[in-house]
């Protein structure tokens, strides 16, 4: 498995021939994982010329003299050879979505809310992807979903539950009547549930708290998430809903609601579910990444310059924010919409 993930591997041997064009690696990837699958992809793209390359006389000469020519050699059309392609096929099958879905999470600024619809994808690909390749004993299945839910249990955070759930824009129309809306609460498990209510007893402040008081506040937050939980949205709540998560078209493309309005739907929110709101407001805003701050830093590096080290932090604030916000002048969608939009689209 650590061959299949390290296609790199062809990259060790010089090449004796150019590939075409169209067969050339799609480049701006986000991370050093998205490279390594457009690598493994690309070189799938290529096998009819690889398989060529390998018999020619100038690569015969190089087997000679090097002994990863002749390792390369033994991999790409070798007795084995066709079992390897196959596997670095399943590879790059179970390898794309996660890509994607990185590439999104770190490179399209999402919000904290849209964490755990993507893990919840993740997760159905890899069974899908599992069931369809268990049969191969040498391809160790089994360990690969069990590495998935590992690194689940590791990095998905508890904030990521609660915000998903308190997102005005994850509500669903109730299937039976339409005027009611129906929250995502409800395809919550045991567990994520008692975590979730964990976590809201800890930010209203329970931490601090110890005998009767902080159980006076654990009861309270597990009977207001059971009622939020369980209780369909009807009326003023419902209609005000609609406003908050409606989609508008703007210059020909079609806009989501921004986060700070469906932030706002907790004021009136706030009058039913009070800790519920308090916790929204705290959670909902969150981005799931530094990567937004990176990038804020490196607009910084460029504008203080050796050349320009006298220039004032409100004229450079004044740069920074230009730069930062020049795309809105192109009536772009900022970057969190554009991934909700990409989620929205998958569920349908």
């Amino acid at each position: 498995m650590q061959l299949l993930m390290n296609p790199v591997l062809f990259c060790v041997v010089p090449c004796p021939f150019s590939l075409p064009q169209e067969k050339a690696i799609p480049a701006n990837c986000p991370t050093r994982f998205g490279v390594k699958v457009e690598i493994a992809q690309a070189v799938l793209d290529s096998k009819d010329a690889i398989r060529a390359a390998c018999f020619t006389d100038s690569f015969a000469e190089l087997r000679e003299d090097c002994a990863s020519a002749e390792t390369f050699f033994c991999i790409a059309v070798g007795p084995h050879a066709n079992r390897w392609w196959k596997r670095l096929a399943a590879v790059v099958e179970l390898l794309q979505p996660v890509r994607d879905a990185i590439h999104q999470l770190e490179g399209d600024q999402a919000m904290m809310s849209q964490v755990l619809p993507v893990w919840r994808k993740l997760g159905k690909h890899f069974a899908a992807w599992h069931s369809k390749h268990q049969q191969d004993a040498g391809f160790k299945a089994d360990q690969v979903v069990q590495v998935l839910q590992e690194r689940k249990a590791k990095v998905l955070h508890d904030a990521a539950l609660v915000s998903f759930a308190f997102d005005p824009f994850n509500f669903k129309r109730d299937s039976i009547d339409d005027s009611k809306w129906m929250r995502p609460t409800r395809t919550c498990s045991m567990a994520e549930d008692k975590r979730a209510k964990t976590l809201m007893v800890r930010l209203l402040g329970g931490s601090k708290l110890e005998g009767k008081e902080k159980q006076a506040l654990s009861d309270a937050v597990a009977s207001e998430w059971s009622k939020f939980r369980n209780r369909a949205l009807e009326g003023e709540l419902a209609s005000d809903l609609l406003y908050h998560i409606e989609k508008k078209l703007v210059g020909g493309k079609v806009v989501i609601t921004p986060l700070v309005e469906r932030v706002r739907w907790w004021d009136k929110g706030a009058e039913i579910y009070p800790k519920c709101a308090i916790v929204a407001r705290m959670v909902l805003p969150r981005q799931v990444t530094t990567c937004a701050a990176e990038r804020n830093w490196s607009t910084w590096g460029l504008v203080f310059t050796k050349l320009r080290n006298r220039l004032a932090l409100d004229r450079a604030g004044k740069l920074i924010f230009i730069a930062g916000n020049k795309g809105c002048l192109k009536e772009r969608n900022p970057d969190h919409q554009v991934v909700m939009q990409l989620l929205e689209e998958a569920a349908e």
